[in-house]
């Protein structure tokens, strides 16, 4: 008598929990809305922002009340009016969206969906890890400490500048920071790194997000997310790690299945996946290696720090007095269209200029600042500069300053240091 095969038993899939099932349904909501508005390579072709433009400040003036009316403007800060109140906004709708859903959903898991939503933030994560990393590692984001940097009192210095100046003073300390985050992001692109690549961009993005509430760096807001974003892509691990890294007892590997089933797919997806790291992996080369060729441009011939030795202001020679707001102490030239002066009150004054070496003549690109100077150079420690500044006539000498003899730029490094050199 023939045998008669048996089917194999179907494996069951255990239901989530309600509270897990609610949980998942907002940070679905909420993530997605996040990405979506955050990483504007993304909004720029659907009308999410233009509704948001129109949205928040609507929120802002009628819901919230709040006494000035939100405008959009590009000022470098993460932490705007208009993104609190866009997260407001996200919060609500994700909480309404997820009551809803709670309402009227019928299902009982939703692995797959949560599958795809780590794929998002892994990816999200990934790809602002190499933006920030690269541009640390080629000192973009801290660059050293500009000259008129070196000339401010400490007590000037805001809190984000101090850190700035921090970070900027030590290249490889910038370089470790930048490739921590580059590693970071390479990990997270595989599965088989996920754990160790989460790990990694949480420890870097938590030093980041503490420096940012410490030294009030207007990036709280993104920093803070992305932490969350790893936070997420631990939750399936936290047992695991637990098991290894506190109870001394061994950690069962994690589960990975396939995305599709099909043949087809798998390949389509592989495909896609080389096309962003390819690409990702391009245009931050191609980003570093831009940053370092403008950061290993020759400096012109006027770069650096100059005293005034004398200073003669309408046919008159003003004495150095520290009372005096129209004489200059020092004179500054670092960027290629860009001067500075510092009072004798510590005043600062910037110009926008454009040099003519084959003149020896600097002159002013703004018609608010006149600004028309002849310099000449009786040796190399010497400069003297003659013409008109703000309608009045001018004959400076000045003597050029060895920054490299300042406690910070010609302290150097030291393996062995007999006292501590805290100045």
């Amino acid at each position: 008598m023939a045998s008669v095969a048996t089917p194999p038993a179907k494996t069951t899939v255990s239901e989530w929990r309600p509270i897990t099932r609610v949980a998942f349904r907002f940070a679905f909501c909420y993530f997605g809305l996040y990405c979506l508005i955050a990483f504007q390579n993304v909004v720029d072709f659907l009308p999410y922002e233009q509704i948001s433009h129109w949205f928040v400040p609507w929120v802002g003036q009628h819901v919230l009340h709040l006494s000035t009316p939100i405008t959009y403007f590009i000022s470098g800060s993460g932490d705007k009016t208009s993104d609190w109140v866009l997260l407001f906004c996200h919060l609500v709708i994700s909480i309404v969206a997820t009551m809803v859903w709670t309402i009227f959903g019928r299902r009982k898991e939703y692995t797959r969906l949560n599958e795809w939503l780590r794929v998002v933030l892994r990816y999200a994560l990934a790809l602002t890890m190499f933006a920030y990393g690269s541009a640390k590692v080629v000192k973009l984001q801290f660059a050293d400490p500009s000259l008129v940097r070196l000339l401010e009192p400490l007590r000037d210095v805001s809190p984000m500048g101090l850190l700035w100046t921090f970070m900027g003073f030590s290249t490889p300390y910038t370089f470790f920071a930048g490739a921590g985050e580059l590693l970071g992001g390479v990990l997270l692109f595989f599965r088989r790194t996920i754990t160790l690549g989460a790990l990694v961009t949480a420890a870097v993005m938590t030093n980041v997000a503490i420096l940012n509430y410490a030294y009030d760096v207007p990036v709280k807001l993104l920093s803070t997310h992305l932490v969350l974003m790893c936070g997420y892509l631990l939750i399936p691990d936290l047992r695991s790690l637990c098991d290894f890294f506190i109870r001394n007892k061994p950690a069962s590997p994690a589960p990975a299945q396939p995305h599709f089933a099909a043949k087809k797919w798998r390949v389509a997806e592989g495909i896609v996946k080389t096309l962003v790291i390819g690409y990702t992996v391009v245009t931050s080369a191609i980003g570093m290696i831009e940053g370092a060729s403008m950061l290993a441009a020759p400096k012109s011939s006027l770069y650096g720090i100059w005293d005034v030795e004398e200073f003669t202001r309408d046919g008159q020679t003003l004495p150095p007095l520290l009372t005096d707001t129209a004489r200059w102490r020092r004179f500054v030239t670092q960027s290629p269209n860009g001067i500075s002066t510092r009072g004798m009150d510590d005043s600062i004054h910037a110009y926008v200029v454009r040099f003519d070496t084959a003149k020896s003549t600097i002159l002013s690109n703004d018609a608010k600042t006149p600004l028309a100077l002849t310099w000449s150079r009786p040796d190399a420690d010497h400069l003297t500069l003659t013409g008109t500044v703000d309608g009045h006539q001018l004959a400076v000498r000045l003597k050029r300053m060895d920054v490299t003899h300042t406690n910070l730029l010609g302290r150097g490094f030291h393996w062995v240091s007999e006292k501590a050199f805290n100045r």
